[in-house]
């Protein structure tokens, strides 16, 4: 759903959006490029809900990026109770049209969701952070200096907070200028997207869903498509039945949460035989964690039912449990060397009674493909530390307002384990205000056998992009300070980084604010000294 312009709707209900939905498996559809304003209030005292994105109630599964909304009469974006793997990304809001997400106090799940660079100065809460959700890079107080808001112009004005404040986001703020992507949805310098239509020249689009990270790879892991009422799609669209092949949807009428984990939602029953049914799941990147979450549950005591993984290039692995109450099981696995696809599934080893299974998700862990940052959370290692706040984690952490810094000592280093070979095109140095004027990027078959890729002694600062492509296990950037003394370090992108520095003399410190490898070229190790 992209470039629309949704206005002056709700008029005939309450507890609603412009585009509402629920207890849907979204697909990981996108909802991009709109606009949502001026809706209807309607309401009987009991609540003044409606407004303009709303995903209500188990809804998962999808991309809610690039939109801007004003003068809404409850919110902008909604995302409510249970959501799983629901992306919220620079967005732009204003006036009462905030961003909510499963507060704690009604949120049951938000496990997989990521709300990154939007602008919500009238509300945006992060208590689903204790229920799973990812908050980081938003505007949420102060000016953020749009051109002119009252006229809906929200492009921004120099000067503004949101300018170079957001994180990369791969697939979704591709092509951004300045050190680092701006929050919200207009790009500053950038022509400025329209939405709505436009009669003389009608739009010819391409449809084409995203390639980004932290998105649920399973088909149909909701196991909800049931309502879909299609013919061929059920909840056991995108699975096979495995041993007895008896599984079957179950819809949970009653609202107990006997077949489903949450009430009057479609879970999948497996029959009193063994029983089970599983899925490939095609397009995976080789040497890469994956991490694997569902819900179980026996309908009886001495039955046991599984989830689990096999095909992926190592041992068959799994969580097992025997409890008549809904338990969430997660588990990570490798992908081999060689290895592109996996088969996830669930199974009842057990006879003589039911087992429900739910909400199968599977996803890397820290993203992939080209520009994903391979060194996110991984082991780090530096030479030194130049106090508390300043640890070498901080590096890789994946926050731009944490880093590393070095104690006053030459050289210093760091370094990160990648725990594999990976495929490295490109690397990107980001510095702050202070930045070194000599450094070079090296690389070698094994740490401390390096040769350089590229050198220079004129430094200037700022974002710097360098093409390297080489056979080789390590990579380096050696860095000689012109005018100052401290490096840190955010946003790695590499098997191992080793960060070190030669510098002649005590000078003020000096910050590199990004040091990223893209994907492309084999190596293991990446550094900078």
């Amino acid at each position: 759903m992209q470039y629309n312009d949704f206005h002056d709707g709700n008029y005939l209900a309450k507890d609603t959006g412009m585009l509402y939905t629920a207890h849907d498996d979204l697909g990981n559809s996108e909802i991009h490029h709109n606009y949502w304003h001026d809706n209807v209030l309607r309401s009987d005292g009991s609540g003044e809900w409606t407004g303009g994105i709303y995903l209500d109630e188990s809804s998962a599964n999808a991309l809610i990026y690039d939109n801007a909304t004003w003068n809404l009469d409850w919110l902008g974006i909604i995302v409510n109770h249970l959501s799983n793997f629901v992306g919220v990304y620079n967005n732009t809001t204003y006036g009462k049209s905030g961003i909510r997400i499963s507060e704690p106090s009604y949120g049951i799940d938000a496990y997989g969701d990521r709300i990154q660079n939007n602008i919500a100065v009238d509300e945006l809460g992060t208590g689903a952070s204790a229920v799973g959700a990812t908050f980081d890079h938003n505007l949420t107080s102060g000016n953020p200096l749009y051109v002119n808001p009252s006229a809906a112009d929200f492009r921004l004005q120099s000067g503004s907070p949101a300018i170079d404040a957001g994180t990369p986001i791969r697939g979704i703020t591709t092509g951004y200028g300045g050190s680092a992507p701006d929050i919200g949805a207009y790009e500053y310098g950038a022509t400025a997207w329209k939405a709505g239509h436009d009669f003389a020249n009608p739009p010819n689009p391409t449809y084409q869903l995203t390639d980004t990270d932290h998105k649920n790879l399973v088909v149909n892991g909701s196991l909800d498509l049931n309502r879909m009422h299609q013919p061929g799609m059920d909840s056991l669209y995108g699975w096979t039945l495995t041993n007895a092949q008896t599984a079957q949807p179950a819809f949970d009428y009653q609202g107990t949460q006997t077949s489903s984990r949450y009430k009057n939602e479609t879970g999948v029953s497996l029959g009193t035989a063994a029983d089970g049914i599983e899925q490939t799941v095609a397009g995976l990147t080789p040497n890469t964690t994956y991490e694997v979450r569902g819900y179980l549950r026996a309908a009886s005591s001495g039955q046991t039912v599984r989830l689990g993984v096999k095909n992926y290039g190592g041992a068959d692995s799994y969580q097992e449990h025997g409890g008549t109450g809904w338990t969430a099981k997660t588990f990570t696995f490798t992908t081999g060397a060689t290895n592109t696809s996996a088969t996830l599934y669930a199974y009842k080893p057990t006879t003589g009674g039911y087992a429900f299974v739910d909400d199968i998700m599977m996803s890397a862990v820290g993203g992939t493909g080209a520009g994903a940052d391979l060194a996110l959370n991984k082991s780090v290692t530096a030479s030194s530390t130049y106090m508390t706040g300043y640890e070498p984690q901080k590096a890789v952490d994946g926050n731009s307002a944490t880093r590393w810094s070095s104690a006053f000592a030459d050289p210093s280093w760091i370094y990160v384990d990648l725990g594999a070979p990976q495929t490295v095109s490109r690397v990107r140095l980001n510095w702050e205000l202070a930045y070194a004027t000599a450094y070079r990027i090296e690389t070698a078959t094994t740490v401390g056998s390096w040769s350089t890729v590229y050198s220079t002694t004129t430094g200037d600062g700022g974002a710097r992009r360098y093409r390297v492509c080489a056979d080789n296990r390590q990579v380096r950037a050696d860095v000689r300070h012109g005018e100052s003394r401290l490096l840190r370090l955010f946003a790695v992108g590499f098997r191992r980084i080793r960060m070190s520095r030669i510098s002649q003399s005590l000078k003020p410190p000096s910050g590199l604010r990004d040091f990223f490898l893209a994907v492309k070229c084999k190596y293991s190790y990446l550094g900078a000294s």
